[in-house]
């Protein structure tokens, strides 16, 4: 029986059949760059300089191929396939090359819900949505299935709870968080209070909400982002100003001037971002990390989650602890970052009374 997602289907009315892995192309590049190297390693592809290269190069060679040949074969064929049986009561987990590795069974009576998971990505990964089964008493299945896909993730964990019959226990949620499921339809909207000081300019309408903030600068300080271009003048004329330190000197001041230039630039034309909702739509403009007067539709909003930072933590710094989390069923994002605590709150307590 087919399901919306290629990764799990449905064999017959009692089983459903997962298929987890990464599954990554870049993996098959990781594969032939670490048998290269282990070739050149174990001598097998001649080279030039192998005289000059010594035992030791040539160890080292296939360690190297030996490693990145292990990430890519991870990476690429690496995969895990779950049998989830109603009828016997037990989950049997396989995972390894593909996908023979042995077999491990695991009562389903251990377990009491399907676990949505969230992992935050970085510069270099993006976010991952692992799925898995939980119990009450805190016992967790092997991760089932894994995606970056926001829509794909939730998905899959309906489609899995739903099969079970089990409840959802939903990791992507802060604690600090309003689902937009549990506001009632006879709500009374009431606005909070604005906080002072405040970095908020509010334009507050009949049904709708303005909110103008300012896009916090890089790290959050305008003088960051004047030492910046200072630091990379000094490296470019360093051995003008080693050499010859008339002239460095006046490159140096150079580079302080147009330091300033930047802190002045940055106190008169401060780039605002603005969030418009009401009781149809919530509009973002502004925010360089997502499309131009980017809409979404309140009805499609599944949860806000505020996170904050310690009063007492309220340098540049820590105010980038400081963001909105905004869930839809395909989505999530962040919003309100590099705010004060109180200014974030405000936000986010207002946005509770539309959602």
């Amino acid at each position: 029986m087919k399901t919306p997602l290629k990764n799990i289907t449905q064999p017959s009315i009692s089983t459903l059949l997962i298929r987890g892995g990464t599954h990554s192309p870049l993996g098959f590049i990781f594969i032939l760059f670490g048998l290269g190297a282990v070739a050149v390693g174990l001598q097998i592809i001649p080279i030039n300089n192998a005289e000059e290269l010594g035992q030791w190069g040539f160890v080292i060679f296939t360690l190297i191929g030996a490693i990145f040949t292990g990430v890519g074969a991870y990476t690429a064929i690496w995969s895990s396939t779950s049998l989830i049986d109603k009828s016997r009561g037990i989950l049997t987990y396989r995972a390894g090359f593909f996908g023979l590795g042995k077999a491990r069974n695991f009562s389903l009576t251990d377990f009491s819900a399907v676990e949505l998971g969230f992992n935050e990505g970085d510069s270099d990964t993006s976010d991952s949505f692992p799925l898995r089964l939980h119990g009450s008493h805190g016992q967790e299945s092997p991760i089932l299935y894994t995606t970056s896909i926001m829509k794909e993730a939730d998905q899959g964990v309906k489609l899995i709870a739903n099969f079970l019959g089990w409840p959802i226990l939903d990791r992507t949620l802060g604690e600090n968080t309003h689902i937009a499921a549990s506001t009632p339809k006879n709500f009374v909207r009431t606005k909070p209070e604005l906080p002072a000081p405040t970095q908020i300019i509010l334009k507050d309408m009949i049904g709708e909400t303005e909110i103008t903030f300012p896009c916090p600068n890089m790290l959050g300080s305008s003088l960051i982002s004047a030492i910046a271009p200072l630091l990379f003048l000094v490296f470019l004329f360093w051995d003008t100003l080693v050499k010859t330190p008339e002239y460095g000197f006046m490159a140096l001041g150079l580079a302080i001037g147009i330091g300033f230039g930047v802190v002045k630039w940055h106190q008169h034309h401060k780039h605002t971002i603005t969030l418009r909702i009401n009781t149809n739509e919530l509009t973002i403009t502004g925010d360089i990390t997502l499309p131009r007067d980017f809409k979404v539709p309140v009805a499609s909003i599944r949860s806000l989650s505020l996170h904050t930072s310690p009063p007492e933590n309220n340098s540049p710094l820590g105010r980038w602890n400081n963001d909105i989390v905004l869930q839809t069923g395909e989505e999530r994002f962040k919003i309100a970052r590099g705010l004060s605590a109180a200014d974030t709150i405000y936000i986010y307590e207002t946005l509770k009374t539309y959602v």
